[in-house]
């Protein structure tokens, strides 16, 4: 707190000298009298004259999208134009090029979000994240609905921080708003369509025009987008079962092994037929209709429908087995030991990374990916030798023993950073499907009162139907596959009244609130393949969970000088969960039922002081208390049960300045923010006595967050166009002890083994320390011909841990880390995209080619550590390079 305070201390006078001094400088630069020709000028042009006003408010299709930057600090906007650059399909996109936005995803449809390292990472389709997400000033509570398609699309808005007052349900990080494309009461639209390698096609269009007058407008678009498979899958394509040879012992080689999979003595591949032979592929489409109706200037009412449907594999990724051994603290600790330095002498250490998998493989059998053991080969033969011996390096000499393990561990660190060297290869014995269809409705209405009062409600309802069928161990085995089939329906209403007394008091205010009621039902089969896993693990999970919210909210902003603006707003939050489970566990077959009533409610604020040094300049301070509900544990098991999650609260302190310069050729946005997390939520595995480890909710008691942000704009001259944002982040578990549960393998003392993981210290997860995202466009008139542009987007991220651990895992049962540091984590890495465009005169006909993930970059995108129960780990990867052209009619 004191380093904050200190840096506050020192900056914010700073940033006020030079503001002033920049403020000084660019009134100088223009005359008084030139001023006012300018006024006269824009007199002359508008016929009408503007000197009496002191500021102008625009309403309808742009005053919510206006009032984030007006009302909230720390935005970072997207416009249509730049999310074409970034080629963003959903706001997933979003994450890799705005800092202190982390959107993980585990598939299309099963988002978690994280803004300045707040997040809760739990894919259920019940989990209720700190991020709240709005589409057209409508909550959106269900992940199944939050990634919708993007597709013409006025803006996207990225609210960092707690949203103390107004609509930010459950917002205890920040919010993301995003607005589409409005009637305008006139005639136009667009067709774009794109083509890219992997046999990519993508149509989006819309067309608007007015239907009676200027009193009712409608507007319709839509977006389809196809794409084949970008990770090949070596199962695909498997030969007919009489065709396959009968292996004469258990082995994992060819002939008898079609892509690495286990084949038992006396048995054939037991790998489906009919498998993809690429999975990673898109195949979605959305649509929406909107219908404005102003029959008077003071009322107006919005009418939206909308609906889409994603049929497509699931996605998949690499994983990478950690059954094996190796010696730490020196080269050999296995016999024979005659002739052995004492130098050389270590200790085992379970858990390779780069090993086989499965439960009960040894390390000559289970899955192992064909690069990892050719990898191990190039640097020890005698690692991949044939033979039945666990340690086929035992014979050896010292000094090839001594290299063997030197081996094991480059390898370990090797993958734990890079992956291997076929990041879009795998062998899958499942390529099912996920499809979710979605449908909802809204009307809006907004109506001017008497008293310069305004109303506007929102109604909407919004459903989907979901199954997920999921390979979830990406590889040919049988380890953890996963059916999840979900529907949902939500009904939100919210109402706001603003007014202001500027005739009286420079003073403004609103008064509102909102309802949300969700019901949800989920049914999920787990199949272990008949491991051991499946005698003692949960093999089936049907639940219904319900959930009411309401807030009311009021907030009042009060200029009680000339350029200082003091601000803020209270709001009550209340919120009640039901959860109805059913659980069957292999090991009793029998099913148990369980059910949890909970309610939460807390008030929220925030108050802000605001000094303007100009119209378009100012500096502020802000405190925020921030809040989010308590959370049902959706993946339990017959011995504990579903758990109840704590609610989480915050406490924010943020400063900062926003401007511009030199006739707008310069701008900046940057802040300086502090938090203090009580009950920070967070959803990680934890080992349950008799079970199989389990991902749940828990509350970490106390995090720590700090950093700054700075979004910098430049227009150097005419045609280029640069922006810089940047982040830094500093957090934190100050008081994170789990306590997980082994059986005892001792004869005597207790029977349950209890061990602890310190996690106190460590990152919060999805919190990079630094990131950087960068882009540049130039354009350049060519006479009669029209204008080219180019615009680079590049963006570079620090080290990200997808754990609590600091990205070495969950440790064994003595409590021991074993993995590299960077496995469960993506190191610093760059992303670079390219776009050309050209564009005829009236910017009627635009002709564009692009490449996306320039260098071809592997990263992971999400990973975690199954290691303790089926001795792997799970990497889920980004996209590799795709290039392309557009073409886009205007009209």
């Amino acid at each position: 707190m004191s380093l904050i305070r200190t840096i506050l201390g020192l900056t914010l006078p700073l940033m006020a000298t030079l503001v002033t001094t920049a403020a000084s400088a660019q009134e100088g630069d223009l005359r008084p009298s030139e001023r006012g020709s300018e006024r006269e000028d824009e007199t002359a042009s508008t016929g009408f004259d503007w000197s009496g006003v002191e500021e102008m408010a625009v309403y309808g299709t742009a005053s919510s999208l206006m009032a984030d930057l007006g009302t909230a600090d720390s935005v970072v906007a997207f416009d249509s134009q730049d999310l074409l650059a970034i080629g963003a399909q959903s706001i997933a996109d979003l994450a890799s090029f705005t800092p202190n936005l982390e959107i993980v995803t585990s598939g299309a449809t099963t988002p978690t979000f994280f803004i300045r390292g707040v997040g809760l990472n739990d894919f259920n389709p019940n989990s209720t994240g700190a991020v709240a997400i709005y589409q057209d000033d409508v909550a959106i509570n269900a992940p199944a609905l939050q990634l919708g398609a993007l597709f013409d699309v006025e803006a996207v808005n990225v609210l960092r921080g707690p949203q103390g007052t107004g609509l930010g349900r459950n917002a205890s990080a920040g919010a993301i708003k995003l607005y589409s494309k409005k009637p305008t009461g006139e005639y136009g639209g667009f067709l774009r369509t794109d083509f890219g390698n992997f046999g990519a096609q993508d149509y989006e269009g819309a067309v608007e025009a007015p239907i009676y007058g200027s009193i009712l407008a409608a507007r319709a678009a839509f977006r389809f987008s196809q794409r084949d498979g970008t990770l090949k899958n070596r199962c695909g394509g498997a030969p007919p079962l009489s065709a396959r040879a009968v292996a004469p012992a258990a082995t994992t080689q060819a002939p008898w092994s079609i892509c690495g999979e286990p084949v038992a003595g006396g048995e054939i591949s037991p790998i489906p037929i009919g498998l993809a032979k690429y999975v990673n592929d898109q195949n979605n489409w959305a649509a929406r209709g909107t219908v404005s109706f102003e029959p008077v200037p003071e009322a107006s009412w919005l009418f939206n429908v909308h609906g889409s449907r994603r049929d497509e594999l699931t996605r998949l990724g690499q994983a990478i087995g950690t059954n094996g051994n190796f010696c730490i603290g020196g080269d050999i600790c296995s016999a024979p030991f005659a002739g052995v330095p004492a130098e050389l002498r270590g200790r085992p250490s379970g858990g390779l990374l780069g090993a086989t998998q499965g439960s009960g493989s040894t390390s000559n059998t289970g899955y192992q990916a064909p690069e990892v053991r050719a990898r191990l080969g190039a640097l020890a033969p005698c690692l991949v030798a044939a033979g039945t011996s666990p340690d086929r390096c035992a014979l050896q000499p010292v000094a090839v023993r001594a290299a063997a393990n030197k081996a094991l561990i480059q390898v370990a660190n090797e993958l734990a950073d890079d992956l291997d060297s076929a990041p879009w290869t795998g062998d899958f014995n499942r390529t099912g499907k996920t499809t979710n269809d979605t449908w909802g409705t809204f009307l809006k209405s907004e109506l001017d009162l008497p008293w310069e009062i305004k109303v506007k409600t929102t109604s909407a309802y919004d459903r989907y139907e979901r199954q997920v069928d999921i390979d979830l161990d990406f590889s040919p085995e049988t380890l953890f596959h996963i059916l999840t089939e979900d529907d949902a329906w939500q009904f939100y209403q919210d109402v706001s009244i603003t007014g202001d007394f500027e005739d009286d008091l420079p003073l403004s205010w609103e008064l509102g609130g909102w309802f949300l009621r969700e019901e949800l039902d989920v049914e999920v089969d787990n199949d272990f393949g008949g491991s051991v896993v499946s005698q003692v693990g949960v093999t089936a999970r049907d639940y219904s969970q319900n959930t009411s919210s309401a807030a009311a909210y009021a907030y009042v902003s009060f200029d009680f000088l000339t350029d200082f603006t003091l601000d803020g707003g209270v709001r009550y939050n209340w919120e009640q969960k039901n959860l109805q489970m059913g659980i069957e566990s292999g090991q009793a077959l029998s099913a148990d039922d369980f059910r949890l009533d909970d309610a939460w409610q807390a008030p929220t604020g925030t108050v802000r002081l605001t000094y303007r040094f100009r119209e378009d300049t100012h500096v502020f301070w802000k405190y925020t208390r921030g809040w989010k509900p308590g959370s049902f544990n959706a993946t339990a098991s017959r011995f504990s049960g579903p758990t109840v999650a704590d609610a989480e609260e915050v406490d924010s302190f943020e400063a900062g300045i926003r401007g511009s310069w030199f006739d707008d050729r310069f701008g900046i946005d940057a802040s300086l923010f502090f938090y203090t997390y009580s009950q920070y939520q967070i959803f990680t595995a934890q080992q349950f006595l008799g079970g199989t480890p389990e991902f749940v909710i828990l509350n970490a008691n106390d995090a720590e967050v700090y950093g700054a942000e700075v979004d910098a704009n430049l227009a150097p001259w005419e045609g280029a166009v640069w922006n810089a944002r940047f982040s830094w982040l500093e957090t934190q578990f100050l008081d994170f002890l789990r306590r997980d549960q082994f059986l005892s393998s001792s004869s005597t003392g207790s029977p349950v083994n209890f061990v602890e993981q310190q996690n106190s210290g460590n990152p919060l997860l999805n919190s990079p320390r630094f990131k950087v995202s960068l882009s540049a466009e130039q354009s350049f008139a060519i006479g009669r011909y029209g204008s080219l542009s180019v615009r680079w987007d590049g963006v570079w991220s620090d080290t990200t841990f997808f754990d609590a651990s600091a990205g070495s895992g969950l440790g064994n049962q003595a409590g021991e880390k074993f993995l590299p540091d960077t496995t469960i984590a993506q190191k610093a890495f760059w992303l670079h995209n390219l776009r050309l465009t050209w564009r005829n005169l009236d910017s009627t006909l635009e002709v564009a080619g692009w490449v996306r993930n320039l260098e071809n970059e592997a990263y992971k995108t999400f990973a975690f550590d199954g290691s303790t129960f089926q001795a792997t780990t799970i990497f889920f990867v980004g996209d590799p390079r795709t290039y392309g052209a557009s073409l886009q009619f205007n009209f």
